[in-house]
């Protein structure tokens, strides 16, 4: 995932919206409040694509589990259960 995809971009809008509202106000500096912002879209993306990871992980192929026991029938071994 992208850190520029809208799942990501969202989250750091909301939360580093204060920030931004700070620096617009003149009470932190654009430098600092650009800091934190690379900080929160960091944060994001890690965390986004940890709950996309563990939420819907990745199915196998079509027809992966046929070839694999074809090859254990080959081999002579029992094939692994998913």
């Amino acid at each position: 995932m992208s850190p520029a995809s809208a799942p990501v971009l969202l989250p750091t809008a909301l939360l580093s919206a204060p920030t931004l509202l700070e620096a617009w106000q003149g009470t932190m500096g654009w430098d600092e409040a650009m800091k934190r912002v690379v900080v929160v879209l960091l944060v994001c993306w890690v965390a986004v694509s940890l709950v996309r990871t563990w939420a819907f992980p990745a199915a196998l192929p079509p027809g992966a589990a046929a070839r694999a026991e074809a090859e254990a029938d080959e081999l002579g071994v029992d094939a692994p259960v998913e």
